[in-house]
């Protein structure tokens, strides 16, 4: 694993946190560390272009281990989001029919 792989782990990275900001409504109260990373992780993506880095490398050997589980946990979040915001507009749903069940016998 060169500076091609770390290379093509950040670019995923930081793609799947991309889609983790666009499944969290602005006002998360992470929305703004997601943002930060998903930054920070496109930035190391393109200095990872120019730059090999050694397999060996103790860092290198605990991202490449790392870089799996935090994928899938990254999946598992965006999973959790989108099931927040179908509850949320599943409530919004059932309170406007509240409020015409109200109207109608006021």
């Amino acid at each position: 694993m060169s500076q091609k792989k770390i290379k093509d782990d950040l670019d995923e990275l930081y793609k799947e946190l991309g889609k983790l900001r666009i499944a969290t409504p602005i006002e998360h109260p992470s929305y703004k560390i997601i943002e930060e990373m998903y930054r920070k992780a496109s930035d190391l993506a393109e200095e990872a272009t120019e730059k090999a880095i050694d397999e060996a490398d103790d860092d290198y050997i605990s991202f490449s281990n790392e870089m799996t589980n935090v994928i899938n946990l990254l999946k598992e979040a965006q999973e959790d989001i989108k099931k927040v915001a179908n509850a949320i507009q599943k409530v919004a749903k059932l309170i406007d029919i509240a409020g015409k069940i109200i109207e109608k016998i006021t």
